[in-house]
């Protein structure tokens, strides 16, 4: 569900725990997994960390680009 949340934009921890309706501290578990794993990228703004999807977690989520559908 992360992931999903994260398509297409960029979303603070606590963006992602509303989003989700889990608390912050679960939503920033998840983000770290989820970085550890190469699927998100975070970025300190101020005291704010922004999560993003990285290539690999666009592919995990839709596949590999020009995969052709047989």
């Amino acid at each position: 569900m992360v992931l999903r949340t994260l398509e297409g934009r960029v979303r603070t921890t606590g963006e992602i725990a509303r989003v989700l309706d889990i608390s912050p501290a679960s939503a920033s578990e998840h983000a770290s997994l989820l970085r550890d794993a190469g699927l998100v990228s975070s970025e300190r703004r101020g005291n704010r960390v922004c999560h993003r999807l990285t290539p690999l977690g666009l592919e995990f989520l839709h596949g590999p680009r020009g995969q052709l559908d047989l």
